[in-house]
């Protein structure tokens, strides 16, 4: 009798979804981020942002009622964001320091298009996906497209922009910090979290490492 409620009752919390945590995130890293806030909505902004759903790591808040601003130079994604979060501000935009434009690498797979060169020559040795080729894109400071978009609080900032995430922290308007930070560093080393660029930025700006996954470092202000 004992092991008929008990299996009655996993259902019910499965039904409801308790217990149980969805991730959208490539590592789960939506879900770290989340232990961290645990707001039911609130605001973010998505740097690199790639698809609505897949691989997101706001597409989960969303979900909540969150909104804020994506950014992406890929057009191609402007209507899917249309469709699936029509709630947010969509930005077709790379980010840098200056504006400008930049060559823009693009791949088969969109998860690896990248203004690096560097990157872009890694995935291609490697052959992640096939190459297509490049384009001119506009780039923009981080803090001219926040301005615009009329973002005043920021409570999770996610930067995916593949080898130049440290200059989107360069161009963030850091007069609105972020609560929560994730960023991309597939090279970190948890023995030695000093030789990342944007650890050493992030700590510098007030900010202590919280978690981390495979290709993410989350930080929380200190």
């Amino acid at each position: 009798m004992d092991s008929l409620i008990s299996i009655i009752r996993s259902l019910a919390k499965l039904l409801l979804g308790r217990g149980v945590r969805t991730s959208y995130g490539q590592d789960g890293e939506d879900v770290l981020v989340d232990s961290l806030l645990r707001k039911k909505k609130g605001t973010y902004v998505d740097v690199g942002a790639y698809h609505p759903i897949l691989y997101s790591n706001t597409y989960g808040f969303y979900r909540k009622g969150w909104k804020g601003l994506v950014i992406d130079p890929n057009a191609t994604l402007a209507p899917l964001y249309a469709f699936f979060r029509s709630q947010d501000t969509f930005a077709c935009a790379a980010v840098g320091t200056t504006e400008g434009e930049g060559t823009y690498h693009r791949f088969k797979d969109g998860a690896y298009n990248t203004l690096s060169s560097e990157e872009a020559e890694k995935w291609k040795s490697e052959k992640r996906s096939p190459y297509i080729g490049t384009e001119q894109v506009r780039v923009r400071p981080l803090r001219d497209l926040t301005r615009e978009a009329g973002i005043t609080e920021v409570d999770f900032l996610n930067i995916d922009i593949e080898g130049m995430d440290v200059e989107a922290l360069e161009s963030y308007d850091w007069n609105i910090p972020p609560k929560v930070i994730a960023i991309e560093d597939n090279a970190f080393d948890a023995h030695a979290p000093e030789t990342s660029p944007a650890f050493r930025y992030l700590v510098a700006k007030g900010y202590r490492l919280a978690s981390f996954s495979p290709r993410t470092l989350i930080f929380a202000r200190a």
